[in-house]
């Protein structure tokens, strides 16, 4: 792997916002259509799949229980996501405003809530670490619909 792989990832907004694209497409799925993706929950989305260790440890796990699958394998994940995920704040907001400036997704302001607006995916990644972001997204957007906002808080250390 490039050792400026997430460097090089991180400041990239276009991919960012389409790994939230994923996470939200992937939870309205498993509402089946019902809710959108927490706002909230959209901050955890680019901490975590940004590291790759992270990634390794998500992308490839069945639900349900996948990120639970996932910290039994690396007991580090939350480790750091809180700063990451302040860190990355002003990146996941961009994100956010480009996928809606685009038409990817709208937020519904009365609800606080990230729906789909395009059902499908823009790109799947030419290489296997995006292919594999794009796995943990999914696996993320699975996983924000299993558990409550607060169980997800406990699990992954984290205060929205």
């Amino acid at each position: 792997m490039d050792c400026l792989f997430e460097q090089n990832v991180s400041q990239n907004t276009a991919l960012a916002m389409e790994l939230l694209h994923v996470t939200i497409i992937e939870y309205y799925r498993e509402s089946k259509g019902i809710t959108g993706l927490k706002f909230p929950l959209v901050f955890l989305v680019l901490p975590m799949v940004f590291q790759r260790r992270i990634t390794d440890s998500i992308y490839n796990k069945q639900k349900p229980g996948s990120i639970y699958k996932a910290l039994t394998e690396n007991r580090e994940i939350p480790v750091g996501l809180q700063r990451r995920m302040e860190n990355l704040y002003e990146k996941t907001m961009q994100a956010i405003s480009m996928g809606i400036s685009t038409g990817l997704f709208a937020l519904d302001y009365q609800t606080g809530e990230l729906f789909p607006k395009r059902k499908s995916v823009l790109s799947n990644g030419r290489n296997d670490d995006i292919k594999r972001m794009f796995g943990a997204a999914k696996r993320l957007g699975q996983t924000f619909q299993e558990l409550t906002i607060e169980e997800i808080s406990q699990t992954l250390k984290v205060v929205f």
